[in-house]
């Protein structure tokens, strides 16, 4: 039998900003950090999710149940994920013309090493 703290599942991220993109960006700015199932088609809801703003960058961020959306839809429910990271200049967490991101290569929940990000893409 596992005990509780075997069991816990985690996905730390270093998370940072590329430098061409500091003169587009305020300290204030949001930055949302997020994991989805991979196995998912189409949009779904994030699994785990974390606002933060760009001041805030670099930093190691550790996604886990404790950050889930709601209680059906847990990072630990699934074996494989994406984690996107994005700059919204709105505000909001749904992506917009404008914004910068990143979206990892499909990982697994049980792998727990550091997944390093840099935001370096802007939307068209």
């Amino acid at each position: 039998m596992e005990s509780e703290e075997t069991s816990v599942i985690s996905l730390s991220v270093n998370l940072s900003l590329s430098p061409k993109f500091m003169s587009l960006v305020a300290p204030d700015d949001l930055v949302f950090l997020f994991a989805k199932d991979s196995s998912a088609s189409g949009p779904s809801m994030p699994l785990a999710a974390k606002k933060m703003r760009v001041g805030d960058l670099p930093a190691k961020i550790t996604l886990s149940d404790a950050d889930a959306m709601g209680p059906m839809a847990k990072l630990s429910n699934a074996e494989n994920v994406t984690i996107s990271a994005r700059v919204s200049f709105s505000g909001q967490p749904i992506a917009s013309s404008g914004d910068l991101e990143v979206t990892s290569q499909v990982l697994a929940v049980s792998d727990m090493s550091t997944h390093n990000l840099e935001i370096d893409t802007k939307r068209p």
